[in-house]
């Protein structure tokens, strides 16, 4: 082999191990991220100049039950580059934020909220609860006060943009009008009673042409503050009523059932 021959097959082997080092150098390592073998907080991601531990990325992996469904494989990895995009998002956010007051006031009145409607009643069933999630009581008090100083900000936002003329309304509705249709959908109505006959009572009531929004205020057990309305119902259940300010995904989480023994 001439010199000639031997510098090209030179320069390919330094070329190639270049491109792999700036591969390793810049391809992150989503499996590192969140390493639970590290010690405690350990700095993954640095936002604006706020750190999000891998701890932190493991919790809200761990409270959405998709994305912790599976932590393995490609899609496992899938699933943790979209937990970082979402933590990176969500400090961003908190960051702009930094401007709203939230009370500590505001935020035990959302925490007995949310333990009312969960049916967490003692401290047991709460800190259970969240231990489920990968959440201590303050980490998850710290979530509840930037959910509602993002909420306060969004208004706060919405309150300085000057109402849209109906021109521009109209404008926006010529230009977007994807965005504007939906599917057909019904408002349902139930009246709830624990009594079998008067639930027949109310009803052949119903059936003779009596309001059933008026039956449902005064006679149902559930909903009667909207004549029992479901909210829309589509694809065959009915949708969840908004509610403000909404509380951070692991609080919307759905209960394991549980069968008695």
């Amino acid at each position: 082999m001439n010199r000639k021959k031997v510098t090209n097959v030179m320069l390919i082997v330094l070329a190639l191990l270049l491109v792999v080092g700036m591969a390793y150098q810049f391809t992150p390592n989503i499996e590192g991220l969140f390493n639970r073998s590290q010690t405690t907080g350990t700095p993954a991601v640095k936002v604006n100049g706020q750190t999000i531990t891998a701890e932190e990325l493991d919790q809200a992996r761990r409270a959405n039950p998709v994305l912790s469904s599976t932590d393995t494989g490609v899609l496992g990895d899938d699933f943790k580059t979209v937990v970082v995009a979402n933590q990176i998002q969500q400090a961003l956010v908190t960051g702009a934020t930094q401007d709203i007051k939230v009370s500590r006031t505001d935020v035990n009145a959302e925490v007995d909220k949310i333990r009312e409607q969960r049916g967490l009643k003692d401290n047991k069933a709460w800190t259970d609860f969240l231990q489920g999630v990968g959440l201590s009581d303050a980490a998850a008090r710290t979530q509840i006060r930037d959910s509602i100083a993002v909420q306060r900000k969004v208004d706060a936002l919405k309150a300085a943009v000057p109402a849209p003329t109906d021109a521009e309304a109209q404008l926006y509705y010529t230009l977007n009008p994807e965005a504007f249709q939906s599917d057909a959908r019904i408002v349902g109505r139930q009246i709830v009673v624990a009594d079998e006959a008067k639930a027949k009572a109310l009803l052949a009531q119903a059936k003779g042409g009596a309001d059933f929004a008026a039956l449902a205020s005064a006679n149902s057990s559930e909903f009667k503050d909207r004549g029992g309305a479901l909210g829309p119902v589509e694809s065959g259940a009915p949708a969840r009523w908004p509610r403000w300010p909404c509380p951070p995904r692991w609080a919307r989480r759905p209960l394991p059932s549980r069968t008695a023994a």
